[in-house]
């Protein structure tokens, strides 16, 4: 499980999140690229900055693909955490396979989402028990 576990950690390492402002300044577009699973939705997660005030919020995850539930739990707290922080959010480019992954699993527009939704962390620590992937493999120095 050690193997599966530093090949987790390299695949995570292919995640980019970019993002750019509007020109007004008050929307902002996340650009993900790469494989979203449980190894990698940290970064996707720390790549957003929940804090900023925004108006709009559009995540392109047009060169991305979902994996597993920890990245549809993961996407359901970046927008439930923007969408309470009065942003509208967006979602472009889901391809046919994470399109059906996120309809099946996410939360995130279903009736009081907020308060459905687990904390991130418990979210990537269940996932990793269930694969029995070492939670210090998951964070790689």
């Amino acid at each position: 499980m050690i193997v599966n576990g530093c090949f987790a950690a390299r695949i995570a390492r292919l995640l980019h999140v970019t993002s750019h402002f509007s020109a007004e300044g008050t929307a902002r577009t996340y650009h993900v690229r790469g494989q979203l699973f449980f190894a990698s939705t940290t970064a996707f997660a720390q790549a957003c900055d929940l804090r900023e005030k925004l108006t709009r919020v559009v995540l392109d995850v047009t060169h991305a693909h979902f994996w597993d539930t920890t990245s549809i739990n993961a996407l359901d707290k970046i927008v439930i955490k923007f969408r309470e922080a009065g942003a509208a959010v967006e979602q472009v480019g889901l391809n046919a396979q994470s399109r059906a992954i996120v309809e099946r699993l996410a939360i995130y527009d279903k009736p009081d989402a907020g308060s459905r939704a687990r904390p991130f962390s418990s979210c990537l620590c269940a996932e990793a028990r269930r694969h029995k992937v070492p939670f210090s493999n998951l964070h790689p120095a």
